[in-house]
């Protein structure tokens, strides 16, 4: 699910302006922000803090708040700068305190976490396979064991613009192979 403007009239100019609205505008948005901030960040848990702080921040601000363009814009990018502080302040802490700069795991998934993720990558190995058979190897040589197209091309005998076709035809199948299961949009 991308994230849109919201319908109701009245959002699009300014923020939610009591309880009921605004249960309406976290539940239309915080799933598709949710999955952007972990995509910045890498840590679902460290993700939903700073989306819980932006609508925090929009709660706080409602009466005073005053988005004047697209509300699901205003939002990603307010997520956006919220991820990159929240990089910045990591990053000082730990030069801070002489830590390494590597990033600890988050806490373990849950259960129903793994099971997601485990269904996930059954359907992205399925779709894999369905791919035809030259195109399969060459995107598993592409993402799996990183060689890049000229790599490719050379290991194969073709050109390098005959590797880039299959991997766009490759990228157009898997994304409509696995649009209809995931809120995200994959690129």
């Amino acid at each position: 699910m991308s994230l849109s403007p919201l319908r109701t009239s009245g959002f699009t100019t300014n923020g939610p302006t009591d309880e009921k609205e605004f249960n309406a505008f976290f539940s239309q948005y915080f799933s598709p922000l949710l999955s952007n901030a972990q995509r910045t960040l890498g840590c679902p848990h460290e993700a939903q803090e700073v989306v819980l702080d932006v609508f925090t921040k929009v709660w706080k601000q409602r009466n005073d708040l005053s988005i004047h363009s697209n509300t699901a814009a205003y939002l990603r990018s307010a997520v956006r700068n919220r991820c990159i502080d929240y990089l910045r302040k990591r990053n000082r802490q730990r030069t801070i305190t002489g830590e390494l700069p590597i990033h600890r795991p988050c806490p373990s998934p849950t259960p129903d976490q793994c099971t997601t993720a485990n269904q996930l990558d059954d359907l992205i190995e399925k779709a894999i396979s369905d791919l035809p058979p030259k195109g399969q190897h060459i995107f598993r040589l592409n993402r799996f064991e990183g060689l890049t197209y000229q790599q490719i091309a050379k290991n194969c005998g073709v050109s390098q613009k005959t590797i880039e076709t299959h991997m766009r035809r490759n990228l157009i199948f898997l994304r409509s192979r696995l649009q209809p299961y995931t809120d995200i949009r994959l690129s």
